[in-house]
């Protein structure tokens, strides 16, 4: 089992620095140069790749291997051996790298034949009658998507023979059949962390179907995840947790209770924060999460589009700089966990809070190696900088990208640049 985990290690290895104290109440947009103390060097960037399972092909993990931190997703059954390998593979070709297995807690696939990996959860599920269901006795679901249905998280749930509710059986669950095959588990990544459920249910069975937006079940439900942490941590004490939510954690239950946070596409899709609320909620939500978790530094901000959808990239992570959190990009297309030109940057340590440049929309924040850029707005922004900065020289999108030294950058609306500091001649 794993020992506690250190995630000062964030940021030491591509790019990282040795040394990094952790900065316990440090939070986004801070600013967070002290004497004597070095800090990781950004960009920062996470990849999630639980979906792909192609983890045996040797460009896939030579790329995955990039990243600081990873989360990837192995199921009951997959050969330990196999497991073992894969993720030795990875620690060799970066010793630096923080690994998490993908869990997920509030729904389960509804049908399993008897090789599967779910199996076991659907059998004990139809035992113990914690299938979430209406008053008409049918199964629900809050999406229809991926076949999954809800499962009572709450302690209105009758426990079963040893005393045991869904969270504390699916926690023990998943220790003894996925998280232990590790040959080291950093972190755990647990998904559908919601403020509350999004299904009407009998949820206290004799008091007929509740919404899952009312306060008492709400509450309930966010015990559950709750428990599963308090339970995980039980049975593999220092085990840190990293939760993909869909608000600001600010709810008593939650407060506290997670290491760091997942905020899943903030920008990129119809349905995204950005789209139907603007940009500076979506930074309110990135700086708000980090007072609710015990590792500010650990808070992702994530973006999803096309693999070569340079300019959405940069906007999300210029975005990201704004704080002091990870970036994470999922692609549709392509690989989905592309690598960025600008991945490769490095723009040392943060210097200064992120401020709006003099008479643009655009904001920007110092590094001791550079400076990030960003244009949240709806027209095209100029800004004045100051001089030795240059833009980065990359391939990918070699326009934008050309290495040129530059006083004046403009940006199209949404978007966003990362500069170095020109080496003298």
């Amino acid at each position: 089992m794993s020992g506690k985990v250190d995630f000062s290690a964030i940021g030491r290895g591509r790019r990282g620095v040795l040394g990094f104290l952790a900065m316990l109440g440090l939070l986004p947009w801070s600013t967070c140069s002290r004497a004597g103390v070095d800090l990781p060097r950004y960009p920062r960037v996470l990849g999630v790749d639980y979906k792909a399972h192609q983890y045996g092909e040797e460009a896939v993990r030579e790329r995955l291997a990039r990243f600081e931190v990873l989360v990837l997703g192995f199921w009951r059954g997959y050969e330990r051996g196999r497991l073992r390998m894969l993720v030795d593979d990875l620690r060799r070709r970066n010793p630096q790298i923080l690994i998490g297995q993908y869990a997920l807690l509030n729904e389960v696939q509804g049908q399993a034949g008897p090789n599967e990996a779910n199996r076991d959860m659907v059998d004990k599920l139809d035992r113990e009658g914690w299938w979430l269901k209406n008053r008409r006795g049918d199964r629900v679901q809050w999406t229809s998507r991926y076949g999954h249905y809800e499962v009572d998280l709450t302690s209105w749930a009758r426990p079963d023979k040893e005393g045991l509710r869904w969270p504390e059986w699916k926690v023990r669950r998943d220790v003894r059949e996925v998280f232990t095959l590790w040959p080291r588990l950093d972190f755990v990544f647990l998904d559908n962390v919601f403020e509350r459920p999004r299904v009407s249910a009998l949820w206290r069975r004799d008091a007929g179907e509740e919404d899952g937006k009312s306060r008492e079940v709400a509450a309930a439900a966010r015990q559950g995840y709750v428990a599963y942490c308090e339970q995980l941590r039980k049975l593999m004490p220092g085990m840190r947790v990293l939760a993909n939510v869909d608000h600001d954690l600010s709810a008593p239950e939650y407060d506290g209770i997670f290491d760091g946070a997942f905020l899943e596409e903030l920008l990129g899709r119809p349905s995204s924060m950005e789209t139907w609320r603007g940009w500076a909620a979506i930074m309110e939500r990135y700086r708000t999460v980090a007072r609710h978790v015990k590792d500010p530094r650990f808070v992702v901000f994530h973006a999803v589009g096309g693999s070569t959808d340079y300019r959405l990239m940069r906007y999300g992570l210029a975005s990201s700089l704004m704080g002091d959190g990870l970036f994470a990009y999922n692609s549709d297309d392509g690989p989905g966990t592309p690598w960025f030109d600008e991945y490769d940057a490095n723009l040392g340590q943060p210097l200064s809070d992120a401020r709006a440049a003099t008479g643009s929309t655009a904001w920007m924040r110092e590094f001791s190696n550079g400076m990030a850029v960003v244009n949240p707005g709806p027209a095209p922004a100029v800004v004045a900088l100051p001089r030795g900065l240059q833009r980065l020289r990359g391939r990918q999108d070699p326009a934008f990208n050309d290495g040129s030294l530059v006083r004046e950058l403009r940006l199209l609306p949404r978007d966003g640049a990362l500069l170095l500091k020109a080496a003298r001649g």
